[in-house]
């Protein structure tokens, strides 16, 4: 064993015929001894060491592709070190490095060589959870028993490809097991492949902006998207209904915002607040009050930050970014505009207001709020005041007047008749033909009734009805006689029961029918034995006017228009009184809560140079209690104009307004 270099370990095992490929695969030990400068020995080991074939470099070979992102279970292409491949760039270029022999045979390749490792690499970094590559067996029946090398994996398992792309790096390696051989130790299969990602933009051609709704710069170029208060629907609508939100899609016309997205990408989309800038100066972080749920944009009324930038000098805006998100993780911005909220209400103080200068008690003047407030449409906003107005009531009330009919005496039954037959049923059989009857017979009605004669006289009697009764005894009864018997009682029996005292009198027109009972047969009917009757009793009314019973028409479901209007048994009643109504303001409630303006007296100034713009000595101003203001100068007075300016503010349902009063200040002329 020759060292052939000290610093890697590496010895060359040397026979008297040279390299004795023998030796390959012996683990021989050495003894191995440290010694020091005078030739002792200082530490003392054993070491085991293999003697292996000296192998030729390693092969690699590579194969490279794109890939542009879709899905997350997108599927990339198949990649593949396919057989003709293998042959021509694999197997017949081995070679054991002493020139004698060149190639060999899949089968012998196979047989050498083993699965050692794989590794995918994403941007030089170890990347897990992806597909590795991995050997197939080739098909026997095709004459390709052999492997092949490949790769396939989802493009989820990439993660974030980034803007400059995704650089993948998937190595499997073949280890040559045999280690008498002098082939490459190790062949090396390498897959680099890029993926990219899609392009996702705004189709800035089929894209048109809703040139009406932007502020534009002076180069008609597009500044901001306007969004303003909900228009009132009516002039005393509710401070509730006064809302600042839009659709942002309104921006563009309705049907061309398109964003060019490729087939086969999945994709989420979202519009986020970017930022927010308050009188031009944009925010720390975006205003908690500028809201955007989903499409649509909106302010927090009870914001305080939200008031303070709508209502100051260059107002409140918010970026919109229109977002969009792959599986990936990656996100495209493919739009960014600004939006501008238009300030509600505007707020300006009266031009041309002079006080005197001198005046006894001092100068007093009034700025109420009507003019003083405009909304962002230019309608004005009016203070509601108190009116005195007539005041019409009016009820409905029945006109109807009782009406009276005359009764004459008449009799009521109190007591009803009693009326019980006594009867027996016979039964027997015929010895000879034997003749039976039944029969009718009608009856005129009668009632007892006050009479009036021809000369007018009247009287009580039996009137008889213009209608007759008839009744039929269907019964077989032995004789005629019987059958009349029966229908003068059933005449009695309805005489009875009516409510008025009545009584039937016989038309004598009875009619009866034979009935012939053949011998031998039994006859049954019933025989009245006897009758017990006791007459109804009746009481008699005197006559009387009686009211005639009246059902009132409906009451009128409407007011009336004019007093003593009638409808059937109604007629309407009105009267007057003087009343004091709050007459609305016009839009008072809907930017409201308006309150007083307020004038910041100890910041005013003046056009006066001379005291550097303050007001002349001894001067007052004094703000009233409602929208006044009181200019006193009884010392010091002056003998020129000179104006004063006075910051003033008014709060309203979305914040505080600013502006400025300017007085006109006039000296006292002489002799006053």
């Amino acid at each position: 064993m020759v060292c052939t270099d000290a610093e890697k370990g590496t010895f060359e095992a040397i026979a008297d015929n040279g390299h004795n490929p023998e030796f390959v695969g012996r683990t021989p030990i050495f003894k191995v001894e440290l010694v020091d400068k005078a030739g002792n020995v200082v530490r003392r080991g054993f070491v085991k060491v293999e003697i292996v074939a000296e192998k030729t470099p390693d092969m690699a070979v590579t194969i490279e592709g794109t890939e542009t992102y879709g899905c997350a279970n997108t599927q990339s292409k198949l990649y593949k070190f396919e057989e003709d491949y293998l042959r021509d760039n694999i197997y017949r270029l081995m070679n054991k490095g002493d020139g004698s022999e060149q190639g060999m045979s899949h089968e012998e390749f196979w047989n050498t060589y083993e699965y050692l490792e794989t590794s995918v690499l994403k941007n030089g970094v170890a990347l897990p959870g992806i597909d590795a590559p991995s050997l197939i067996d080739g098909v026997a029946t095709d004459g390709k028993a052999t492997k092949i090398v490949i790769w396939r994996f989802a493009h989820g398992q990439v993660g974030n490809v980034g803007i400059t792309g995704a650089n993948l790096y998937a190595t499997l390696t073949l280890r040559n097991k045999v280690s008498s051989n002098k082939y490459p130790k190790y062949i090396h299969f390498h897959f680099a492949v890029k993926v990219n990602l899609p392009v996702i933009a705004l189709d800035t051609e089929k894209t048109k902006v809703n040139d009406a709704f932007w502020d534009k710069d002076a180069d008609g170029k597009y500044i901001a998207f306007r969004v303003n208060a909900k228009r009132p629907g009516a002039i005393t609508s509710p401070a509730s209904e006064c809302t600042i939100s839009q659709d942002i899609t309104k921006a563009y016309v309705d049907g061309t915002y398109t964003v060019n997205i490729p087939t086969g990408v999945c994709t989420e989309s979202t519009y986020e607040i970017e930022s927010t800038y308050s009188n031009g100066i944009k925010t720390t972080t975006v205003l908690a009050g500028v809201q955007l749920n989903g499409t649509t944009i909106s302010l927090n009324k009870s914001n305080t930050a939200v008031k303070a930038a709508l209502n100051s000098e260059k107002g409140l805006q918010a970026v919109i970014i229109h977002k969009y998100m792959i599986e990936s993780g990656d996100t495209y911005i493919v739009n960014r505009f600004k939006v501008t909220f238009i300030r509600p209400v505007t707020f300006t103080m009266p031009d041309g207001i002079t006080v005197k200068d001198g005046a006894t008690g001092g100068d007093e003047v009034s700025f109420q709020h009507d003019g003083l407030l405009t909304d962002w449409r230019g309608y004005a906003i009016t203070h509601p005041v108190w009116e005195s107005v007539v005041k019409t009531h009016g009820r409905w009330k029945t006109i109807c007047v009782p009406e009276y009919t005359y009764v004459d005496g008449h009799y009521n039954k109190t007591k009803d008749a009693e009326f019980n037959l006594e009867t027996e049923t016979v039964t027997f059989t015929t010895g000879t033909d034997l003749k039976m009857y039944t029969g009718r017979e009608s009856y005129a009605v009668q009632e007892y009734r006050l009479i009036t004669a021809a000369d007018g006289t009247q009287y009580w009697g039996w009137m008889t009805m213009d209608y007759n009764k008839v009744f039929n005894v269907t019964d077989v009864k032995i004789s005629k006689d019987a059958v009349r018997v029966e229908l003068a009682l059933q005449a009695e029996r309805y005489a009875a029961s009516q409510a008025v005292q009545t009584r039937c009198v016989s038309n004598d027109d009875v009619t009866y029918n034979e009935h012939v009972i053949t011998a031998s047969s039994e006859v049954s009917f019933t025989n009245i034995t006897g009758v017990n009757y006791v007459p109804a009793v009746y009481e008699y009314v005197p006559a009387t006017e009686v009211e005639i019973s009246h059902e009132h028409s409906p009451k009128p479901h409407y007011a009336g228009t004019v007093n003593g209007q009638t409808s059937g048994c109604w007629e309407w009643h009105q009267w007057e009184h003087d009343h004091e109504v709050l007459v609305p303001g016009q839009f008072w409630d809907y930017y409201g809560e308006i309150k007083n303006v307020v004038l910041d007296i100890n910041n005013v100034s003046t056009s006066l140079e001379y005291n550097n713009h303050k007001l002349p000595d001894d001067a007052v101003l004094t703000q009233g209690a409602t929208n006044t203001v009181k200019y006193e100068n009884a010392e010091s007075n002056i003998g020129y104009s000179y104006t004063i300016t006075i910051p003033a503010s008014i709060e309203y349902g979305w914040g505080i307004l600013k502006t400025d009063l300017i007085l006109t200040a006039e000296p006292a002329g002489n002799n006053k």
